[in-house]
């Protein structure tokens, strides 16, 4: 047997007489790895769509006023407030709408009433968006997030800070000096926005960066609450709303916090009160 073989990038072969096996040089060509699908985009917020959700549509436009289109450039605004007036639920319901209204965008939920729980809530978004590195213990999660976040690539977001109450979480430096303010942290990227949610004027504000950007979340009114009520309550047991419901919401200050605990109680109590009026009447 004779034969010529083309080392190098020349992979032709040249055989005479063969009797045996031909081996050939391996192909350099290697089969491309397969194309990863990137997640698709979704909510992080530990809330359902609440259906008893009543009111506060003045809030609704006004913050789809101040946000415009998400993605339409970087906007930040707050609901401020008492505590139990409903910033949560009005922000629960928001996210809801704004994921309705644009199914390509994410939302993301992250408690801020602290560091841990912060930084936390980077961690669960970077789990679920999958993004590479997040894994790796010597990762600083805060500085990759961010990244993550100003690119555009990956695609528009709300970002919600609830109970971001205490201003110097985000203003001060840790104690060893490794990172700086967690402010620095919140990218200002232009295919996202944020609403945060504080019982502190002050720190809304310096989130925020304008007045123009707070919305005082008020108690709700008579009309909203005594809504509230009877949705909270099953309408054989409210029915039209009379002067006992109306002086109950008032007693109340018309905070929904309260309204709602108060109508668990009432609902929880009703079946046995029917119960014993039914035992005390009397038969005919």
């Amino acid at each position: 047997m004779s034969s010529i073989s083309f080392g190098s990038n020349n992979l032709g072969n040249q055989v005479g007489i063969n009797y045996g096996v031909i081996h050939l040089p391996p192909d350099h060509q290697k089969t491309p790895p397969p194309t990863r699908l990137k997640p698709r985009p979704c909510s992080t917020a530990p809330f359902k769509k609440d259906p008893t959700f009543v009111g506060r549509e003045a809030v609704m436009s006004a913050i789809k006023d101040k946000h415009r289109a998400i993605g339409q450039g970087h906007q930040r605004v707050a609901f401020v407030g008492l505590a139990g007036v409903g910033k949560t639920q009005t922000a629960i319901e928001y996210s809801h709408r704004v994921r309705q209204s644009t199914p390509d965008a994410w939302v993301f939920w992250i408690h801020a009433s602290n560091a841990a729980r912060l930084e936390q809530g980077y961690q669960e978004i970077a789990a679920v968006a999958e993004i590479p590195g997040r894994d790796d213990p010597k990762t600083n999660m805060l500085q990759l997030m961010c990244q993550w976040l100003c690119d555009a690539r990956n695609g528009r977001w709300l970002m919600v800070l609830d109970n971001a109450d205490v201003d110097g979480i985000f203003f001060s430096s840790n104690a060893s000096n490794e990172r700086g303010p967690l402010v620095s942290f919140l990218p200002q990227a232009v295919h996202g926005s944020m609403l945060i949610t504080s019982r502190n004027g002050l720190a809304a504000r310096n989130l925020v960066g304008s007045d123009g950007h707070v919305i005082t979340v008020q108690p709700m009114n008579e009309e909203d609450t005594l809504a509230l009520l009877r949705v909270r309550v099953s309408v054989p047991q409210c029915g039209e709303a009379g002067e006992k419901e109306k002086a109950l919401v008032e007693a109340l200050d018309y905070i929904p916090l309260a309204i709602t605990q108060a109508a668990a109680y009432i609902a929880n109590r009703s079946p046995l009160v029917t119960r014993v009026e039914a035992d005390a009447t009397p038969p005919e």
